[in-house]
């Protein structure tokens, strides 16, 4: 009876250890091979990688990745996610003191996310909470209530905006050096 139970157990944990057990490892001294460093803190990067089929490795200092028409796709794509979220960032700080959005209220913090499938999607961020400044004179003042002469100012801090907006442009200066050196001949988005 224990047989049933633990037999189709044990063999799909030993075809899980030998499959991962026979996966290839990297030569990381290859100089054919890609070595980026600065995408390395940001997860979405292997999960665009792994979506494009590209074969990588995450070492001690950075990704390494095969270079191949995969890996290019697969770079291309986090520029564009990058582009994007350098889009955003700018957005957000546009909108740092804007207190009234036309028929929606104070302006939310927006950020760039991967769905699934590896689509960019762009969806308000609440982990940050609006700022209530105590301005009775300010035309969007609150006029009753327990908030009343507050108003309310996007969750947008310009210094964490900067800091991603330094973060993201080296991420895509460090894309758009390797695409040229992959493919000299490429459009860069």
């Amino acid at each position: 009876m224990l047989t049933k139970i633990f037999l189709p157990g044990i063999l799909a944990l030993t075809l899980l250890l030998s499959a991962n057990c026979a996966k290839p490892r990297l030569d990381l001294a290859d100089p054919s091979n890609i070595h980026i460093i600065n995408a390395k803190a940001d997860p979405d990067f292997p999960r665009l990688l792994s979506l494009h089929k590209a074969t990588f490795e995450v070492t001690n200092t950075g990704i390494v990745i095969k270079q191949n028409n995969n890996a290019l796709i697969g770079l291309r794509a986090y520029g564009h996610l990058l582009t994007q979220r350098l889009d955003i960032i700018s957005n957000n700080i546009a909108n740092a003191s804007t207190t009234k959005m036309a028929n929606q209220g104070t302006f939310t913090r927006k950020i760039v996310s991967l769905t699934q499938s590896g689509k960019a999607e762009v969806r308000e961020d609440m982990s940050l909470q609006y700022k209530l400044v105590y301005d009775p004179t300010h035309p969007d003042a609150q006029k009753s209530g327990p908030n009343r002469g507050y108003v309310q100012y996007p969750n947008v801090s310009v210094i964490t905006e900067m800091n991603e907006t330094v973060l993201n442009s080296g991420r895509l200066d460090e894309v758009k050096l390797l695409l040229r050196r992959i493919d000299p001949g490429t459009a860069i988005f």
